[in-house]
């Protein structure tokens, strides 16, 4: 687990590193499900073949970067690699407020 400065573990980084390791069994799946072959999923990504299959047997944890790319080749959104929250955060709107224009 990191630590701060003074000694105490970083908040939330139990939960970062869950949720990464969550990340592995879905790479495979999701790239089967698009009929992908790990070659070709190297080959859209612009990676080596071991890369998504180290990706996949835990062997390397995925960057964002590496996330992006596999989540572009795959043609899903990223939340399907990562996992998507249960809940909402609250302090984001899904929905811009009514328009407010002229109402003055």
């Amino acid at each position: 687990m990191a630590k701060r400065g003074n000694g105490q573990a970083a908040a939330g980084s139990g939960a970062i590193a869950a949720s990464l390791d969550s990340v592995t069994p879905r790479l495979g799946g999701v790239r089967e499900g698009r009929g992908l072959t790990l070659t070709r999923a190297a080959k859209q990504t612009g990676t080596s073949k071991s890369t998504p299959s180290r990706l996949e047997n835990g062997q390397r944890r995925p960057t964002s970067a590496l996330l992006l790319l596999l989540a572009d080749a795959y043609l899903v959104p990223i939340v399907d690699l990562v996992g998507a929250p249960s809940v909402g955060d609250p302090r984001i709107r899904l929905k811009p407020p009514a328009s407010t224009a002229g109402s003055w």
